[in-house]
């Protein structure tokens, strides 16, 4: 039984495959095939000049925080040298 299973397996297989070339030939013949649309150069501009705005905006926050810190790191000194004094 297996033989014949796996006969009628590979006469469906090479059906369903026939089909599908045969249709592929179809829609190549008729002009109907729809193609994928390439992205091009604007795709990817617009990407990239994404990704810079969010990178510009990341960077103007820790900007932010390292001023923070250095103000903090100043005041605790001052606050040492005043205390050992």
């Amino acid at each position: 039984m297996a033989r014949r299973k796996n006969y009628f397996d590979r006469i469906v297989r090479d059906l369903d495959r026939v089909n599908r070339d045969t249709s592929k030939a179809i829609q190549r013949g008729l002009g109907t095939k729809k193609r994928k649309k390439k992205g091009g150069c604007k795709k990817k501009e617009s990407e990239s000049q994404r990704r810079m705005d969010v990178l510009t905006v990341q960077v103007g926050q820790l900007a932010a925080q390292v001023s923070e810190l250095k103000t903090l790191v100043a005041a605790r000194e001052a606050n040492s040298v005043s205390s050992g004094i």
